[in-house]
């Protein structure tokens, strides 16, 4: 626009965004540690602590990360019987449950 203004400071988020973020479960029990440990924002400390025990965060892409995510509330109404069987919220809550079952059934 031609306005004299300062170049702008380029904003780099620091902590992850907990309702976009996969985290290893099974290292969090491992290490005592759960999303909600103190007064801040939850994940935050967890994340500080994990990255201090030397692990690493990694960024994922869009398409790999969207590959885990369902919407929360559905899963949360699939669980609860609140859609049909056939409805493909439940089909895909129930499949993520099996995986999950076989994964634990592996370790």
């Amino acid at each position: 626009m031609g306005l004299r203004s300062r170049e702008p400071k380029p904003y780099r988020e620091v902590y992850l965004k907990s309702f976009c973020t996969l985290w290893n479960c099974k290292l969090i029990k491992q290490h005592n540690m759960h999303f909600l440990m103190d007064e801040r924002v939850p994940g935050y400390t967890l994340q500080d602590r994990m990255t201090e025990l030397g692990y690493v965060v990694e960024m994922l892409s869009p398409r790999k990360i969207f590959s885990y995510l369902d919407h929360m509330q559905s899963g949360t109404v699939a669980a609860a019987g609140g859609y049909g069987k056939t409805h493909r919220r439940t089909k895909m809550y129930n499949d993520i449950l099996k995986r999950l079952k076989k994964e634990d059934s592996k370790s």
